[in-house]
C-alpha cells in the first residue's frame, strides 16, 4: 500500500522512554522510520525521555513514563489535535492502552526491540551468561516496574511491531497474541554506510576486528574478551576496535589483560559518516550477542561490505545466512568465534564473497524506506478500521 499521495493520512505520536536523538539503535530506528513516513503524509510528533521531568529515580521514571505519555496525548486531544496512532514501546504502554477513551481512542501500536519477557526468562534460566543473571534488586523491581506493563501492553495493543522471528513466535505461542496483529520489521542503514562499500578491498592484510555495540554482557562482551585473548596469542598483528561502547576507555580496557591494551582501540562517539569510515578501515565485524532484537549495528556493518560474524539467534539469524552473507556462531561460544575469525582472515576470496553479498542484501532488503512501507501499511489499516468503527458507533 502506497499512500505517498495522501496529503494527511493521520497524526502519529511516537512515545518511547529514550532520548530522541540518542545514539542507541532504538532511538535511531524510530526516528528513521518515522522520518520516512512523513513522505507518506503522516504528521509525526514525539514524546521521549527528553520530555520527562529531570528529577526522579530511573525506576520510578520507567513506571511513570506511560502516564506522562498519556497526559501528553490527553492535552493534544483537548486542544482538538487528537492522535490517530500512538506508537509506544512495550514496557511503557499500560496507561495508554487502558486510557484510550480519554485521549480520542487512538489505535495503539506497541513495538518491541527484543521482548522483555523472553529476555527476562532467559536471564532467570541462565541461558544468556552467568554474569547477566539478575540480582535480588532486579528480581524485585524489574517485574513490578516494567515486566507487567510489557505483558499488558502487548496483549491489549491494536497492533504489535517486533524485530525478529523468535519474538514473533513467542508472542503467538507464549503470550497468545493474535498473529494477524503482529508485523515483523527490520532496521535499515543510512546511505553513508552503503557509500563506502565501493571503496572496500579484500586482498590486503586482514588483522583488524571491529565490535560495534554497548559494552554490556548481553552483547557477548565476555566472549569477545576470551576470543581476542586467544587470537592475540596466535596473531601478533591482530587488533580490536570497539565502537559505541557507551562506557569509558578505562572500563572497557579493564576487561582485558593489560598486555593487550596497546592492541585495542576504543572509539569516541562519532557521526554516522565517521562510523562508516571506521567500518571501512576494519576487516572483520563481530557481534556475538546473547540476546537482541535485530541490531542496527549489524545492518550498518553489512551495508559497508565488511564480512560479519554474529550469533545464530534472534534477528541476527534472520538476516545472516551462514556461509552466504556472513558467518553464524553458537551464542556464548568464544572458541567458535576464534575459528570463524581465523577462517575469514586466511581466505580473501571468502572475505570478498561474504562482504559483497552482505552489502547487496543490506542495500536491497534492509532500508528505512522498506521498513517505513511496512509500518505505513499497518498505520493505514488501523486508521481505516478506526474511521469505520467511528462511523458505525
Amino acid at each position: 500500500m502506497d499512500n505517498s499521495n495522501n496529503s494527511n493520512p493521520g497524526r502519529v505520536l511516537v512515545a518511547h522512554n529514550v532520548a530522541r536523538h540518542g545514539c542507541g539503535g532504538m532511538a535511531r530506528m524510530l526516528e528513521s522510520i518515522h522520518t520516512a513516513l512523513e513522505a507518506f503524509g503522516w504528521e509525526i510528533d514525539y514524546f521521549t525521555a527528553d520530555n520527562m521531568p529531570a528529577k526522579g529515580c530511573p525506576r520510578i521514571q520507567r513506571y511513570a513514563f506511560s502516564w506522562y505519555a498519556r497526559h501528553h496525548a490527553r492535552n493534544a486531544f483537548l486542544q482538538g489535535k487528537a492522535y490517530d496512532i500512538i506508537n509506544i514501546h512495550e514496557p511503557s504502554g499500560t496507561a495508554v492502552v487502558f486510557g484510550k477513551s480519554l485521549i480520542g481512542k487512538p489505535a495503539v501500536v506497541a513495538i518491541s526491540h527484543g521482548l522483555e519477557q523472553r529476555y527476562w526468562e532467559q536471564r532467570l534460566s541462565r541461558q544468556t551468561s552467568m554474569s547477566d543473571v539478575p540480582g535480588w534488586r532486579a528480581r524485585i523491581f524489574f517485574p513490578i516496574t516494567s515486566l507487567w506493563q510489557s505483558r499488558l501492553t502487548l496483549r491489549h495493543a491494536d497492533h504489535i511491531l517486533c524485530v525478529n522471528e523468535e519474538d514473533r513466535s513467542y508472542l503467538v505461542h507464549h503470550l497468545h497474541c493474535d498473529a494477524e496483529r503482529i508485523t515483523r520489521v527490520f532496521p535499515g542503514a543510512g546511505p553513508e554506510f552503503a557509500r563506502v562499500a565501493a571503496r572496500r578491498y579484500y586482498d590486503s592484510s586482514c588483522n583488524r576486528i571491529l565490535f560495534s555495540g554497548t559494552w554490556i554482557a548481553r552483547k557477548g562482551i565476555h566472549q569477545i574478551v576470551e576470543a581476542f585473548v586467544a587470537l592475540a596469542a596466535r596473531h601478533p598483528s591482530i587488533q580490536l576496535g570497539i565502537l559505541g561502547a557507551g562506557v569509558s576507555l578505562a572500563r572497557v580496557l579493564s576487561d582485558f589483560p593489560e598486555s593487550l591494551h596497546p592492541r585495542i582501540i576504543v572509539f569516541p562517539a562519532l557521526s554516522h559518516a565517521d562510523c562508516a569510515e571506521v567500518l571501512l578501515d576494519c576487516d572483520i565485524f563481530i557481534l556475538p550477542s546473547l540476546f537482541e532484537g535485530t541490531p542496527l549495528s549489524l545492518i550498518e556493518a553489512m551495508s559497508t561490505g565488511i564480512p560479519v560474524i554474529t550469533s545464530a539467534i534472534c534477528g541476527m539469524k534472520d538476516v545472516v545466512e551462514d556461509g552466504v552473507n556472513g558467518l553464524l556462531v553458537a551464542p556464548g561460544d568464544s572458541k567458535q568465534i576464534v575459528s570463524s575469525v581465523e577462517l575469514v582472515m586466511a581466505d580473501s576470496n571468502l572475505r570478498e564473497r561474504l562482504g559483497r553479498r552482505a552489502a547487496h542484501d543490506a542495500t536491497y532488503k534492509y532500508t528505512w524506506r522498506a521498513a517505513a512501507e511496512l509500518v505505513n501499511e499497518v498505520y493505514s489499516g488501523l486508521t481505516v478500521r478506526r474511521t469505520c468503527g467511528a462511523c458505525h458507533a
